[in-house]
């Protein structure tokens, strides 16, 4: 390829480019310098049940896309397979049945301990029935060493009489990928 040579496709991965580096020419393959997303994964809740004032951690599906198998999900955890930055973002949306919501919390868990939460309040108006939804998103980056783990834990508070409160599969989900 020359650079008069015009491109229709994108080059092969084992295609060769030619670089001057202070007057040495050097060639690299374009596998190297192609923009891909590495380690991505995205996932939905499974219905999810919670008990009144209480954190819980959430529980994930399996994932709908993981082709490098960074999402454990057996343990409901996302673990780093390398070292860098990576960004997440995550969608959380809840039910209550019985009553309203007037608060929800979703905490990011780094090795088992809380590194930040993100909170969402709502306040009665004096009908019950106005708030038996609530959503919160998030998005964040975070420079990780391999084998450090991610989860989410998940408070909601209701009106006290809550007895069906839950995630619902339908807006509730997390995903990633490693940004170098």
């Amino acid at each position: 390829i020359t650079g008069a040579t015009a491109l229709t496709v994108e080059p092969a991965t084992t295609d060769e480019f030619v670089l001057s580096d202070a007057g040495t020419l050097k060639r690299i393959d374009y596998d190297h310098i192609k923009g891909v997303h590495k380690n991505v994964f995205f996932v939905h809740t499974i219905e999810t049940v919670f008990t009144h004032n209480t954190f819980k951690k959430m529980e994930w599906d399996t994932p709908e896309l993981d082709p490098d198998s960074v999402f454990d999900a057996t343990n409901e955890k996302w673990v780093c397979p390398a070292n860098g930055t990576y960004f997440f973002h995550a969608t959380f949306r809840a039910v209550n049945g019985d009553g309203y919501i007037e608060q929800m919390i979703n905490s990011i868990y780094k090795n088992g301990s809380a590194i930040s939460s993100k909170s969402n309040y709502w306040w009665e108006t004096g009908d019950a029935n106005s708030m038996r939804y609530l959503n919160n998103s998030v998005a964040f980056s975070l420079t990780l060493a391999a084998s450090d783990y991610l989860e989410f834990y998940m408070y909601l508070y209701g009106d006290g009489t809550v007895t069906n409160m839950r995630t619902l599969t339908a807006g509730t989900y997390w995903g990633g990928w490693r940004l170098y």
